[in-house]
C-alpha cells in the first residue's frame, strides 16, 4: 500500500478480529462512544502506508510490547514503523563507489548513499 490509500476493509476487520481474540472486551470498552465505523476508517487510514509484511510483523509485536491493553492507533502505528525500518536494514545494500571513479564523484555517492540509508 502507499501514501493516501487506505487498507481494505476486509484487513480491518481482521486486524480488530484479531484484538478482539487476544484482549477480550478491552477492544470494545477501549474506544467509548465513538462510531465503531469511524474508528476501523481512521485506522485504515493510518495504517494504509505499511505493506502486509508491516502489518503481520506489528501483530507479532503487540502481546510482548502491550500485554494488557491493546495498542492505541499511534502505537501500533509504532509498530509498523519499527517493522519496516528493521526490513529496510535487512535489504541488500547497494555496492559503495568504485574506487577508479573520480574522488568528487565519489565524494557525491557516498553523500546519496548515506541520505538512502538514513
Amino acid at each position: 500500500m502507499s501514501n493516501g490509500q487506505s487498507l481494505p476493509s476486509e484487513w480491518i476487520a481482521r486486524l480488530f478480529s484479531r484484538f478482539q481474540a487476544i484482549y477480550g472486551n478491552r477492544v470494545g470498552t477501549m474506544w467509548g462512544e465513538a462510531d465503531p465505523s469511524e474508528v476501523r476508517q481512521v485506522w485504515a487510514d493510518a495504517l494504509g502506508r505499511f505493506s502486509a509484511d508491516d502489518l503481520r510483523s506489528a501483530l507479532d509485536a503487540v502481546m510482548p510490547a502491550y500485554p494488557d491493553y491493546p495498542p492505541t492507533l499511534p502505537q501500533f502505528v509504532n509498530l509498523c514503523m519499527d517493522s519496516r525500518r528493521k526490513r529496510a536494514q535487512e535489504a541488500p545494500k547497494l555496492p559503495g563507489p568504485r574506487g577508479d571513479m573520480p574522488p568528487h564523484i565519489q565524494t557525491q555517492l557516498r553523500a546519496i548513499l548515506a541520505r538512502w540509508q538514513a
